[in-house]
């Protein structure tokens, strides 16, 4: 059973990096290489090609306040290296809100990596000595549900009331983030992809993310999904 090579994103888009490289002709003539390499996989340059990628997208990301960090989820299939992270502060209706971004390098099954990020919230609720933590990516992405149920505000009615609000805040707050996390993900990756099907063998196919062909197909996926 074959699979696909990029994991889902949690981004908009596949941000592909770190493809193989291969040594060419203008490789070999400039390094006196012998003409039977051609054509085969230079491990060097597909690894600095790599780190230049990961180094540009945190200095990037860097200059915008976010900081370094080295983290990974341990994932056995796409496992995600984290090494940039923003925490964002405000509050709302008496509450202190703190969400947090990673954005990290996903390795790909077969070739390469992407670019993506996870995000979390932190809420600071009132009279308590706990922060409560939440998802904001995700199946498990907080809704107003959360809000309501674990009486963020202090009052159950107030709770009620404020919970659309809140989170709508919350997403636009992350939207922010999220967004300067894409702008560094597409100004150094290689490829924008879409995942336009898996197919029952496992194997995925990808395509242009600027294409409205594949634009439509990865939006059929999504609704089959």
């Amino acid at each position: 059973m074959s699979a696909p090579n990029f994991a889902i994103p949690t981004a908009s888009r596949i941000y592909a990096f770190g493809m193989n490289k291969y040594i060419d002709q203008d490789t070999i003539d400039a390094n006196d290489y012998p003409q039977e390499l051609l054509g085969q996989y230079d491990e060097i340059l597909t690894q600095c090609d790599y780190d230049d990628a990961i180094a540009n997208v945190k200095s990037e990301l860097s200059a915008k306040g976010w900081k370094d960090i080295d983290e990974s989820d341990r994932d056995r299939s796409y496992p995600t290296h984290y090494f940039s992270r923003i925490r964002h502060y405000f509050t709302m209706c008496g509450i202190d809100f703190t969400i947090i971004v990673d954005a990290g390098a996903t390795s790909a099954y077969y070739e390469g990596a992407n670019f993506d990020y996870r995000a979390s919230l932190e809420v600071h609720l009132p009279d308590e000595w706990y922060n409560s933590e939440y998802d904001l990516t995700g199946s498990d992405a907080v809704t107003a549900a959360e809000c309501i149920t674990d009486n963020w505000t202090g009052n159950q009615g107030l709770s009620k009331i404020h919970a659309a609000k809140i989170i709508t805040r919350i997403y636009k707050e992350l939207a922010t983030l999220t967004d300067q996390a894409e702008d560094a993900f597409s100004e150094f990756c290689e490829h924008e992809l879409l995942c336009g099907g898996v197919f029952s063998n496992g194997e995925a196919i990808y395509g242009p993310a600027e294409c409205p062909r594949w634009q439509m197909k990865a939006a059929v996926m999504a609704v089959a999904a």
